[in-house]
């Protein structure tokens, strides 16, 4: 049982060889802390996302990317793990895995601010017979490209599918 894990940095020149920073951890808590998203706002602002103890995320604010303070109101979601989140034009958007049992399924959730979140009407958004958890998206054109992870019972292998509305998903592979 892993009862606490800690926020590290590292950084890269070519995205293989990396080098971890001499300070971490960069977020050192009594909690299980891990399944970050992390996003560049500007130019001085960045926002983590970070699944706390398999049940909310917090949200923590850097300068620099290397110090960092909670937020005062935290968690920004609950009964929520493993954020995925990004921003396009002045609206934010997080793909989180739900943790109401009996099977944890994919959340969508919209911001104006990546504070305050709101539900999408359409949740679960992707839903399996399994336990789903988002990993990462990438948008190409209009159509989003989910990769996610499900509990097969003998392991987590890895899953694809598309969407234009984020609340449709096909071509689940």
């Amino acid at each position: 049982d892993q009862s606490t894990s800690k926020v590290g940095y590292a950084t890269s020149t070519d995205g293989i060889t990396w080098t971890r920073y001499k300070g971490n951890p960069i977020i050192d808590r009594d909690s299980q802390d891990q399944d970050i998203s992390v996003l560049k706002v500007s130019e001085t602002s960045y926002y983590m996302y970070v699944e706390v103890d398999d049940s909310h995320i917090d949200l923590f604010t850097s300068s620099d990317g290397i110090s960092w303070t909670a937020y005062e109101t935290n968690p920004v979601k609950t009964t929520a793990a493993s954020p995925v989140v990004w921003k396009e034009g002045p609206n934010w958007y997080m793909l989180y895995e739900d943790m109401t049992p009996p099977v944890y399924d994919i959340n969508l959730a919209t911001s104006t601010d990546g504070k305050h979140w709101t539900d999408s009407p359409s949740n679960p958004v992707l839903s399996e017979p399994q336990d789903t958890v988002p990993d990462s998206i990438v948008k190409d054109g209009a159509t989003y490209h989910l990769y996610y992870h499900r509990n097969l019972g003998g392991g987590w292998p890895a899953f694809y599918a598309n969407s234009t509305d984020l609340t449709s998903w096909s071509n689940r592979t």
